[in-house]
């Protein structure tokens, strides 16, 4: 479940419930998984293989051409910080993305917007914790 007995008075508190909104909030209905890979190829790195989604940093991107949104989802299950490059197709036009974590010590928190240069940049995911990067298609992050 979502929420245990001592966040039923207080939902808001559960991380739960907090990493389940960097998908909920961003990921609409619509939206369309598409293609998202690390230098390895792969949608995970750092666990012992490509499926060992407990012990890694792993990532998902959803496309939704209506609204012109573009979302990636990271989360980091390892113990450490990792460097994430994200570099964007030149298709996609995207100049900022907002950002959102959910960590041991912030719920769903928004940071400073992030720009991106020549479609491509580089963050520090935290450790075990989800972030989001979300932004508009052709113009400046969306809503």
């Amino acid at each position: 479940t979502l929420l245990g007995k001592k966040h039923i008075e207080n939902p808001t508190d559960s991380k739960k419930y907090s990493a389940f909104k960097h998908f909920s909030r961003y990921v609409r209905p619509g939206a369309v998984r598409v293609g998202a890979t690390f230098a390895n190829g792969k949608s995970s790195v750092g666990g012992k293989s490509e499926y060992d989604t407990h012990r890694s940093l792993n990532v998902s991107a959803y496309l939704h051409e209506t609204d012109r949104a573009f979302t990636v989802v990271l989360v980091n299950m390892t113990a450490s910080d990792e460097p994430v490059t994200v570099r964007l197709p030149d298709t996609m036009r995207v100049e900022r993305l907002q950002t959102h974590v959910t960590s041991s010590s912030l719920s769903f928190a928004r940071q400073p917007d992030l720009a991106l240069s020549d479609g491509k940049l580089s963050l520090t995911a935290p450790a075990y914790a989800v972030l989001t990067l979300h932004g508009g298609i052709g113009g400046s992050s969306a809503d």
